[in-house]
């Protein structure tokens, strides 16, 4: 009878042991910081701009079987309680590269206040274009308006 009970006991040890919950917890996974700083600056006719908020968006549009993605990047900003802005469009965006301005599929406009200044040259270059942000500069004259040293990093 006493080799029979000790296998019981071998048993049941083995059941509990292998029924035993684990101590051991899973690790905690912190995402990593937020670093990238979100802006959009420029000088006109030799003046610093610089926004208070940016952002972009992307529109893609699909008809007859074609599809295209559309970018529009935009900062705005406001001096003595009057608003300014750069609004950029590119038509057809097909990430980092040269884009230059050819209106109405490549823009780059600059408002300030009720004026309107639209780019008849130039070009907006994307140099980083991320899953979540992208950066770039850009440059452009719009009649008497001479915007140089553009600069940006939005997301969308």
């Amino acid at each position: 009878m006493k080799p029979y009970l000790v296998y019981i006991l071998l048993i049941a040890a083995c059941g509990y042991t292998a029924c035993k919950k684990s101590d051991t917890t899973a690790p905690v996974v912190v995402p990593p910081v937020d670093t990238i700083v979100i802006y959009m600056s420029a000088n006109i006719n030799s003046t610093a701009w610089n926004s208070s908020s940016a952002y972009g968006n992307t529109i893609t549009v699909s008809a007859n079987g074609n599809s295209q993605s559309n970018m529009t990047i935009v900062g705005k900003t406001k001096v003595n309680g009057i608003g300014s802005e750069f609004s950029i469009l590119l038509t057809n965006y097909t990430g980092v590269g040269t884009y230059t301005i050819a209106p109405p599929q490549i823009t780059a406009t600059f408002y300030n206040g009720n004026q309107r200044h639209y780019a008849t040259t130039g070009q907006v270059n994307i140099t980083k274009d991320s899953a979540t942000y992208m950066m770039g500069n850009f440059s452009f004259i719009a009649d008497t308006t001479h915007v140089t040293n553009g600069a940006f990093t939005v997301r969308y």
